[in-house]
């Protein structure tokens, strides 16, 4: 047997991500506090704060709503797909609708 080289162990390194950004429930009540005492630049940033989250909450809720009407239209056309119909106002299957929606979703 001949004189061999112990192998190099790798020292594998973790690695992990921490989302420490803080919430915006969190955030509130330090808003309230600036807005009732703080110094205008506080005032100014806790209001540019709550507009940021007023416009981000008013975005949510539309895709929301954009995700309901597009499951019920796919509900809707799966239901008709049963009835073996075609799009009449398009050249594509019902079939081939939901599957291209499927995978976009």
């Amino acid at each position: 047997m001949k004189n061999q080289k112990p192998k190099k162990q790798s020292k594998k390194k973790l690695v992990a991500t921490v989302d420490a950004t803080p919430s915006w429930e969190s955030l509130a009540g330090l808003f309230i506090e600036w807005i009732q005492s703080g110094n205008s630049q506080q005032h100014q940033d806790a209001s540019e704060s709550i507009f940021k989250m007023a416009k981000l909450s008013d975005a949510y809720r539309a895709n929301l709503k954009k995700i309901e009407m597009h499951d019920e239209i796919i509900v809707l056309l799966k239901s008709i797909k049963r009835k073996g119909s075609v799009y009449p106002f398009h050249l594509m299957t019902i079939q081939e609708f939901i599957n291209q929606s499927e995978s976009i979703k």
